[in-house]
């Protein structure tokens, strides 16, 4: 029974991890607004990082 209810929960959090990841994660084809860009370029600075290609 434990082991059901592990893989269950495992289950719950893969699902659960994958929607945030669709919602939150832009992929490279679209282009990112202007304010979006503006907040990662702030971050590098923010950070000490020259180049914000970096920041990744």
């Amino acid at each position: 029974m434990a082991t059901l209810v592990r893989r269950l929960f495992k289950v719950a959090l893969f699902i659960g991890l994958f929607l945030l990841s669709v919602r939150y994660v832009h992929p490279y084809p679209y282009e990112w607004t202007e304010a979006q860009m503006r907040a990662w370029l702030y971050t590098s600075q923010a950070l000490g990082i020259r180049d914000p290609e970096d920041s990744y």
